[in-house]
């Protein structure tokens, strides 16, 4: 089974020093990605989704033509 209890917020802003361009709002971390256009923001979006469903791990995220913005709750 796996551990769904949040990292305290030490830790988590020790991430955000650790990953260049994510933001640290002290539960979760967020980037705004660009990419050309919407055919490579989806691409990078169905990679995403495959890593995440291995690690059952999911973000929260939107995308809006070029731009995909992620959430994701540490644990």
């Amino acid at each position: 089974m796996v551990d769904r209890t949040l990292l305290p917020p030490d830790q988590v802003a020790a991430l955000d020093q650790r990953l260049p361009g994510w933001d640290c709002d002290g539960t979760s971390l967020s980037r705004v990605v660009e990419f050309a256009d919407f055919a490579e923001a989806f691409a990078f979006m169905v990679r995403v989704a495959e890593v995440a469903e291995d690690l059952d791990h999911h973000p929260d995220w939107s995308n809006s033509w070029n731009r995909v913005t992620l959430a994701v709750t540490s644990h």
